[in-house]
């Protein structure tokens, strides 16, 4: 067992959030931040620029810090099957779009569908958004909070 450390980005561009649209095996959707496993002798901001524009094809500057979470998944199926992937670390940063336009994702997780710009206003009326706790705290983080989400006991099964 380990434990996998991710970084997580929040890109609000023109009153909109940039997240990923997935899916459960259910058929089920939810939304994350773009981001992912971080690499052994890889920076947390060279993470960040990799897999954001891995998942979303857009290229991005991380600008700060802004928050940080846990999930531990109480499945002992989930547990047993995913090992590297039911214990993770995330650290969230506020995040710039650069460059051109947005290019093909070169290597979208599995579950994801596409990435897609939200508004704001309509955040609260999604269903999940990974990791949990992060849409009430953006209105925190935005005004320049930095928040700790804390430890999420995520209960999804497979």
């Amino acid at each position: 067992m380990s434990i996998r450390h991710s970084v997580k980005a929040i890109l609000i561009r023109d009153g909109r959030i940039l997240l990923n649209r997935c899916v459960r095996r259910d058929g089920s959707t939810y939304f994350d931040l773009p981001g992912g496993g971080q690499k052994l002798y890889e920076s947390k901001a060279a993470t960040l620029i990799r897999e954001v524009q891995e998942e979303t094809g857009y290229l991005v500057r991380p600008l700060r810090f802004a928050a940080t979470a846990e999930e531990i998944y109480q499945d002992l199926a989930m547990r047993e099957k995913y090992p590297d992937y039911t214990h993770r670390l995330f650290s969230i940063y506020l995040a710039e779009l650069i460059g051109g336009e947005q290019q093909a994702p070169a290597e979208p997780d599995f579950a994801t569908l596409g990435s897609e710009w939200v508004s704001l206003s309509a955040l609260p009326d999604l269903p999940a958004v990974l990791p949990l706790g992060i849409k009430e705290a953006l209105p925190r983080i935005l005004a320049g909070e930095i928040v700790d989400l804390g430890t999420i006991s995520m209960d999804w099964k497979e």
